[in-house]
């Protein structure tokens, strides 16, 4: 009984640390992703999601310089498509010639595996962090959104998304190791 209350205390502990430190984390590159996103050029390029646009590259060297200061997987920024789908403007993840990691400018995908976030940043324009949760496509993360807004309109989001893989897997260790231990001490109280 020790055992399993010592067990789900420091795992329930060790899963709000990494909460906390993504959080803040995330914090800080979307809002340093968010000053440096003009709204109405942003707005603009949502509009034609044209890449020959010179505020794509500009705005794309911005955002791939934040995420490589950081330790977030992925930094992007997106508008809304209907539904649960929303479209990218512009991924400054990686470079474009990583075709499995790059969203190129007007690709739509489905985030219902997101959880309700992305609509509430659009909603209550104010940055959103998202719970430990697992992505379709790219497996336990945690995601921060700040909204972009134009005029008090909300026209899109930048978004992180932080790996959070490595600790669900220490924490899914803990659990099993704490089902062995008690598993044996149970076993042995019975002989």
């Amino acid at each position: 009984l020790l055992s399993i209350v010592t067990t789900t205390v420091s795992t329930h502990a060790v899963k709000n640390t990494a909460f906390r430190v993504f959080s803040d984390q995330g914090m800080k590159v979307v809002k340093r992703a968010q000053y440096k996103i003009d709204p109405e050029r942003f707005e603009k390029l949502a509009k034609t999601m044209d890449s020959s646009d010179p505020y794509y590259e500009e705005l794309f060297a911005e955002l791939f310089l934040i995420k490589n200061d950081s330790t977030c997987k992925f930094l992007y920024t997106m508008i809304p498509a209907g539904g649960n789908n929303f479209t990218y403007v512009v991924d400054g993840s990686t470079r474009p010639s990583d075709t499995d990691n790059f969203s190129p400018i007007g690709t739509t995908e489905d985030l219902t595996s997101y959880g309700n976030y992305p609509h509430m940043v659009m909603e209550e324009n104010d940055i959103i962090v998202s719970g430990i949760m697992n992505q379709s496509s790219w497996g336990w993360a945690i995601t921060i959104y700040a909204p972009i807004s134009n005029g008090g309109r909300v026209i899109g989001f930048v978004a992180c998304d932080f790996d959070t893989g490595n600790v669900m897997r220490i924490l899914r260790q803990a659990k099993l190791l704490m089902i062995a231990c008690c598993s044996i001490v149970s076993v042995a109280c019975l002989i």
